[in-house]
């Protein structure tokens, strides 16, 4: 469960404006706003917190690198679209 919530904090995180400027994502304002929604109870569980948090880093930059805050909502918003469209969710 406590994995799912970092996964959830992480998107949470990265669609807000203020963690991003014109160079890209911010990552200490992720960081931060990850760690105060997730609020790990105990040291594994912040060890945990933040492998996961280099991973999931680590695989936005892949795919986003030079993306800008309207360049990644854009991409969010197709793939949103995509999602409805082949699973009938409205």
């Amino acid at each position: 469960m406590f994995d799912l919530a970092v996964v959830e904090a992480f998107n949470n995180a990265v669609v807000r404006s203020e963690n991003w400027d014109k160079n890209g994502i911010i990552w200490n304002f992720i960081d931060s706003d990850m760690y105060m929604e997730v609020k790990p109870a105990t040291k594994a569980q912040e060890d945990q917190f933040y492998r996961m948090f280099d991973d999931l880093a680590d695989m936005h930059e892949k795919h986003h690198a030079n993306a800008t805050y309207t360049d990644y909502m854009a991409y969010q918003s197709k793939v949103e679209k995509e999602y409805k469209e082949l699973f009938g969710v409205n």
